[in-house]
């Protein structure tokens, strides 16, 4: 959980200045999806965390 909230800062919110915090919270929410759904990373295979979660699935059924 760690690595994620300095991979958000660093990634993210560095490059972002939200005026608000409902535009921060929006931001994370885009952010979060992004990191599940697009982002392949080396830890899993080059898979994103929600292919990853569903081969494991699958493998185990």
């Amino acid at each position: 959980m760690e690595c994620f909230w300095s991979q958000l800062k660093t990634e993210e919110l560095a490059f972002e200045n939200p005026f608000s915090e409902i535009e921060l919270i929006g931001i994370i929410r885009a952010y979060i999806t992004w990191h599940n759904t697009e982002r392949r990373q080396k830890t899993l295979n080059g898979m994103t965390p929600e292919k990853y979660r569903n081969h494991a699935v699958q493998k185990s059924a």
